[in-house]
């Protein structure tokens, strides 16, 4: 290699240098930045999935267009299904009447599942409590004690029961009935009579209790 070839040589070694030591702008304006270049496919992957490690510099790059919510999409796409209009449509767009019957729907339902499943837990207590201790009687203070506490207990529940049928009439009694809707007003005056007839049943099984032990002289 002759001197001059070397001379040349060494001079596109600097001007290489000084190019790579100033920084270069790219096409957004900012100063470009040497690297690898890497296209998130998952947005909910750690960056550690990507061979980024601790002191790496980074630079996000990316549109204006949302990132896909994992709960509205089937196997990462998303559903184009047009909801339906029951489920699109806001409560305050339904009619008074549809309003009313709803929630007497709702209440109804409660009425003849959650609280029919507690009168009847209360009354079978009841048959129980009296038939047992009448059969066997009340001999000495440990079965009086016995007594006495599973008394106590029917009591209570019969106080929980009553209160939970009362609350029951009062959410009924608050739903605004549109004026001459005989639908809602009729499904009302059902649910009404449910829910009476069951607080009657409780209170006849707490006349029992009484008239049992009563008789019992406990």
């Amino acid at each position: 290699m002759t001197p001059e070839n070397d001379a040349n040589r060494n001079t596109a070694w600097k001007q290489q240098q000084q190019q790579e030591i100033q920084p270069r702008v790219n096409v957004l304006g900012m100063d470009d930045v040497r690297g690898s270049y890497i296209w998130m496919k998952d947005f909910h992957a750690n960056l550690q999935h990507y061979g980024i490690k601790n002191g790496s510099k980074i630079m996000m790059m990316g549109d204006t267009a949302s990132i896909p919510n994992p709960s509205n999409n089937n196997n990462g796409f998303i559903s184009t299904a047009t909801p339906s209009k029951s489920s699109s449509e806001p409560l305050a767009r339904q009619s008074p009447h549809n309003t009313a019957t709803h929630a007497l729907e709702i209440l109804e339902k409660k009425a003849n599942t959650t609280t029919l499943a507690l009168v009847e837990t209360y009354m079978s207590s009841v048959l129980e409590y009296t038939s047992s201790v009448s059969s066997t009687g009340v001999s000495d203070s440990t079965d009086q004690n016995a007594a006495a506490t599973t008394s106590k207990k029917i009591k209570d529940a019969h106080a929980r029961v009553s209160e939970l049928i009362l609350q029951d009439l009062l959410k009924v009694d608050a739903v605004a009935i549109p004026e001459g809707d005989d639908e809602a007003r009729g499904m009302r005056k059902r649910i009404v009579k449910t829910l009476n007839g069951m607080l009657d049943r409780v209170d006849g099984f707490k006349e029992r209790v009484v008239e049992f032990e009563k008789n019992s002289k406990m």
